[in-house]
């Protein structure tokens, strides 16, 4: 019988794509605009225009981290989906040492 055996780049491009990481991703917070920046808010004064300033900044720094938490949940799910496809290869090699 031939078998065929998975190839790691492209299955493991597909899982991540799919929302195989999905689990994941649900661990990073998405931070929300602060809400200075939206609607009628006015900079009347200003303290309200470096108290919108520093909720902006923050705010770039919360988007920082979770895109830092993304690419890591994205890269242990390729990690992951690595390993899965190397056991099935294993198997159908016809190893009996496959982990």
């Amino acid at each position: 019988m031939k078998r065929k055996y998975l190839s790691l780049a492209g299955l493991t491009l597909a899982f991540a794509m799919t929302g195989g990481a999905a689990d994941a991703w649900m661990l990073c917070r998405e931070p929300s605009a602060p809400s200075c920046v939206s609607g009628y808010y006015e900079f009347n004064d200003q303290y309200a225009f470096d108290s919108c300033k520093s909720d902006v900044e923050s705010y770039l720094s919360d988007v920082a981290d979770y895109r830092s938490c993304l690419i890591d949940a994205s890269n242990d799910a390729a990690e992951e989906a690595n390993e899965v496809i190397e056991d099935f290869n294993c198997k159908a090699e016809g190893s009996s040492f496959c982990p």
